[in-house]
């Protein structure tokens, strides 16, 4: 799923669905006559997002840490974390939302740092999981010891 998950992520990069889809909010916006009263809107669309990430977060999180075990299951979790905290990074650069948009494009590139690190956590995650699933892969090939 994170591997479908970060398909469909690339996809609206090339496709650049992002700028698209927050020229036609500000389109709807204009069209409306709502575009000066903006300001209170975006702000309300990023609590929800913030809400929505944080309590599908927290439900997961709980949910997830009662039925995981070992290693392997550990590096899953985290990869999934980190593939939320993606999903959530787009749906606020859409929203785009001034007092946001100077945190997460100012002089500390937070953007690029969630982007980035999320995407290298999970490649790290992937490395870890091959490499645990293959050292109990070759232990077993191996067959019981004498």
């Amino acid at each position: 799923m994170l591997a479908v998950l970060f398909s469909v992520l690339a996809g609206l990069r090339l496709l650049d669905l992002e700028a698209i889809w927050r020229d036609e909010l500000r389109d709807l916006l204009v069209a409306t006559g709502s575009y000066e009263g903006r300001r209170g809107f975006q702000g309300i669309l990023v609590l929800v997002i913030a809400v929505l990430a944080g309590s599908a977060g927290v439900f997961w999180f709980f949910r997830a840490m009662r039925a995981s075990r070992g290693r392997r299951n550990f590096a899953v979790l985290i990869a999934q974390a980190a593939g939320l905290a993606m999903v959530a990074l787009v749906a606020l650069r859409t929203v785009s939302f001034s007092a946001l948009d100077a945190l997460l494009f100012g002089p500390l590139k937070l953007n690029w740092i969630a982007d980035i690190g999320a995407s290298v956590l999970v490649a790290a995650c992937a490395a870890y999981y091959v490499g645990v699933v293959g050292k109990r892969a070759a232990a077993n090939s191996r067959g019981p010891s004498r």
